[in-house]
C-alpha cells in the first residue's frame, strides 16, 4: 500500500496538510485529496513536486489565493 504525506509549500518551511493520502484529483484550479479514512479536502493549489521514494507531495498555492 502506498500512502503519501501532503505539504503546502511555504517560504522557509513546508506545512503538513494531510497524512495517509490514498488519492489525489487535479482540476484546473484545485487539488482534492482523500485519506485512508476517506476524509476529503480540497485546496486551491497546484502540484509543485512528488517524491515517490519518500511518499511526499508538495502543493503550491495559486498566485492570488490566500
Amino acid at each position: 500500500m502506498c500512502l503519501a504525506k501532503v505539504f503546502m509549500e511555504g517560504d522557509n518551511v513546508n506545512e503538513l496538510l494531510l497524512n495517509n493520502v490514498v488519492s489525489l484529483e487535479v482540476s484546473e484550479k484545485d487539488v482534492t485529496l482523500t485519506t485512508l479514512l476517506e476524509e476529503r479536502r480540497t485546496f486551491e493549489a497546484k502540484i509543485s513536486s512528488i517524491d515517490f521514494l519518500r511518499g511526499s507531495i508538495i502543493l503550491k498555492k495559486h498566485k492570488g489565493s490566500s
